[in-house]
Parts: structure tokens; C-alpha cells; sequence
């Protein structure tokens, strides 16, 4: 069972000790009290899991915090959902008669018309992602630790800040290079989506 002192073990900073401990330290020992008095994994709210998310960071939150696996299997589903999407959209066009084709190619004649549709539908599938990271993601993080109390050889240090630190700073540069490339130019993404229907 994840006790509060292994808890502490897993999630505080190197320096961090049981006089001296950080906010996020103190967080999670506070949330570490909550679920083990009403047994309810998932009555809180974690700002950083959703403002990650929000943020396309979710894979840096995950790293951050050690979920190195869920990262992976969640970095899989986001690659199998993108694809899937897109190779949808390919075999619907494929099966279209010429009349319904026209008729799409018509009304998305206007690139930012596809722009801003393409837009909207991102967000309707990202935001229940979104919000899922701030209402479970304490409970997937101590879901997880209880896995790590499990082990024998439970690390010293919960967190490697050189090692997050250098992911978070390539993460956020791919998602800025990203929005960049979507912001400057309407020509690529969603030129390659309206070249599907012609």
C-alpha cells in the first residue's frame, strides 16, 4: 500500500525534505490525504495536468511526472486517432459520388471556411481530452505511484528536473514550430485536407 512517507519519496525534489518541501510536494501529500480518508479517486482537480492538455503540453506532464509508459500508450492513441482520421476522410472521398463530391468542393471552396472547420472539429475531440487531465489526473498520477510503492527498489527522487527540464523545452519548441507553421501559413495542413476532395 502507498504509504504518506513513500509518497514523499516518489514525488518530492532532491533537496526537498519533510521540513522543507516545495508546493507541488505539499499538493500531492494534501490530495495523498483526501483520497485515503473518502476513498475517492476522483474528487479533485489538478490545474497543471489541464493546463498541460490545454496547452498540447499533456506528454510533458506525463514525463514530468515519471508516467514514461502512459506517455508512450497515450502519444499512440493521439498518433492512431490522427490517422485514422485521416485516412477516414481519404476512403469517404474515394466512395463519394462525383455529384456529393462537388457539392463538399463547393462548399469548402473557401480555404479559411475549411481552416476554421477543421478548427472546430479538433477542438470537439481534443476538449473532452482536456478536461479528462484536470479531473483524473490525480487519480491516473496516484494510480501510478501506488504501482511504484509496489516495487522493491522505489527511486529516491521523484522527480529528475534535469531530465524533465530538457523534455519540456523540446516539447514546447515542437508545439511552438507547430502553431508557427499553422499560423503563418494556411497553405499546408489544410491545403493537403482540401487537395483530399479535388
Amino acid at each position: 500500500m502507498l504509504t504518506r512517507p513513500t509518497l514523499f519519496r516518489l514525488i518530492k525534489e532532491p533537496e526537498e525534505t519533510q521540513h522543507k518541501m516545495g508546493r507541488a510536494t505539499q499538493y500531492y501529500l494534501r490530495i495523498f490525504r483526501d483520497f485515503y480518508q473518502t476513498n475517492r479517486w476522483f474528487s479533485s482537480w489538478n490545474w497543471s495536468s489541464f493546463l498541460a492538455a490545454l496547452f498540447g503540453a499533456e506528454m510533458v506532464w506525463l514525463v514530468y511526472r515519471r508516467m514514461y509508459l502512459y506517455a508512450l500508450i497515450y502519444f499512440l492513441i493521439i498518433l492512431g486517432i490522427t490517422y485514422s482520421g485521416l485516412g477516414l476522410v481519404y476512403m469517404t472521398n474515394k466512395m463519394l459520388s462525383p455529384d456529393i463530391r462537388e457539392f463538399i468542393i463547393s462548399k469548402f471552396a473557401d480555404k479559411d471556411f475549411l481552416f476554421m472547420t477543421v478548427k472546430i472539429v479538433m477542438w470537439m475531440v481534443k476538449l473532452p481530452l482536456i478536461v479528462s487531465f484536470g479531473v483524473w489526473g490525480n487519480a491516473l498520477y496516484f494510480r501510478f505511484l501506488e504501482k511504484e510503492a509496489r516495487k522493491a527498489s522505489a527511486p529516491k527522487s521523484g522527480v529528475s528536473s534535469i531530465a524533465a527540464g530538457a523534455f519540456l523545452l523540446v516539447g514546447l519548441s515542437v508545439i511552438l514550430l507547430n502553431n508557427y507553421l499553422l499560423q503563418t501559413s494556411s497553405t499546408n495542413l489544410y491545403t493537403k485536407a482540401y487537395e483530399l476532395f479535388i
